[in-house]
């Protein structure tokens, strides 16, 4: 946090120095570099710097008067497609339509510009995904969760990867990636957060309609583990092992409101848990998951520098399942990124054509499903 609160002096004394850049290309501008600069998800999402936060404090100084719609468009608008994929999420959300309003038809086109520009011929045809010429065969496998369960490669076998997308789902980009999974036959797992569920129960319903594991993910997406990574994210808030549980639960409620049942999966935000916690979900037959290979959709630009294209991405992705011992992983994407979504034609194009199974996992006990331990245990104190 320290790098970027210098940051913004740095930009500051700049800005007065100069006078060249506008207090809005200024932050835009921190933001691009703390994108580039974060090491994992976890720091991106915490940076004073988030897109989130920023549209956020623009929106509350718009309500209040202190800024100018057109200064904001103005600096978006000078930003190159490359750069303005780190605002896309931003840009296209409905609670934002005031901020950008002058200029969100222009940067949209920008941007569906740019993602065209990224779709490699072989897997695509008039802007839309063709992945008809391959099918993936059925192949769930199922886990005994009675004792609780922790996934690291999903206990696959070589050449069988799991798909997972965390944090949605999201109205602007699952609906996309369903269909692409569709055409093939892939199935995955879904983690979701419990606001987003809330929100949009007919994707939801979507989902689980195409045969997908449906598991949660917490209510909003915050850090869960009593730790200072977590303190820190979390603007100084520190969950104890009560109250974490009482959040998991709320979720797996609104998925189970949604569609009638949940897969008892869950995985900690930022993948930060705890033993306290892994004791709980094991309490409660409910298994934990992490990964093996992660795609960081959530870049704009790697360490380098270099734009993290779709290509790049995939590449990456394969090269880690590759260079793996039994190349085989449980894949971490994001289905609120349109990266995601415009990178997956080409990654199961390139897991076929390599050889590789795409893995559904299931609890064993299908009743845990329709009776998830963790809500008819709802009561019971957090096991010591």
């Amino acid at each position: 946090m320290k790098k970027y609160v210098l940051l913004i002096i740095i930009a500051s004394l700049g800005l007065t120095a100069c006078g060249k850049k506008s207090q809005h290309r200024v932050e835009l501008d921190n933001s691009i570099q703390s994108n580039k600069d974060s090491n994992s998800y976890l720091e991106w999402e915490g940076s004073a710097f988030n897109p989130e936060k920023l549209f956020a404090e623009w929106n509350r100084k718009l309500v209040a008067k202190e800024i100018e719609v057109s200064g904001l468009c103005d600096s978006l608008t000078d930003l190159g497609a490359e750069e303005l994929i780190t605002f896309e999420n931003e840009i296209r959300k409905e609670d934002n339509i005031a901020l950008v309003k002058d200029c969100r038809g222009s940067l949209v086109t920008k941007l569906d510009e740019y993602w065209q520009s990224q779709k490699p011929a072989n897997v695509s045809i008039n802007g839309k995904a063709r992945l008809n010429n391959f099918t993936f065969p059925d192949n769930v496998q199922y886990r005994d969760l009675s004792n609780g369960y922790f996934a690291y490669s999903g206990d696959v076998g070589p050449k069988e990867v799991v798909l997972t997308f965390d944090d949605g789902p999201s109205n602007l980009y699952t609906e996309q990636i369903l269909d692409t999974m569709a055409q093939v036959n892939a199935k995955s797992i879904f983690f979701m957060t419990g606001r987003n569920v809330n929100r949009y129960q007919d994707i939801v319903q979507k989902i689980a309609d195409q045969g997908h594991a449906v598991g949660g993910h917490s209510m909003g997406h915050q850090c869960l583990a009593a730790n200072n990574r977590c303190k820190s994210n979390n603007n100084g808030k520190m969950f104890s092992p009560a109250e974490a549980m009482k959040d998991i639960r709320s979720t797996f409620e609104a998925i189970f409101k949604a569609v009638g049942f949940v897969d008892p999966f869950f995985r900690f935000p930022y993948g930060e848990s705890s033993p306290e916690l892994k004791k709980q979900l094991a309490a409660n037959q409910t298994g934990e998951f992490y990964w093996s290979v992660d795609s960081e959709d959530w870049r704009t630009y790697d360490k380098s520098g270099q734009p993290w294209t779709p290509g790049r991405m995939v590449e990456a992705v394969m090269s880690q399942l590759n260079n793996s011992s039994k190349k085989r992983g449980m894949l971490l994407f994001h289905d609120i990124q349109k990266k995601t979504a415009e990178a997956l034609p080409s990654l199961l194009n390139r897991l076929y054509h390599d050889g590789y199974s795409v893995v559904l996992l299931k609890a064993e006990d299908s009743r845990m499903m329709s009776e998830p331990t963790i809500l008819r245990n709802s009561s019971k104190e957090v096991v010591p």
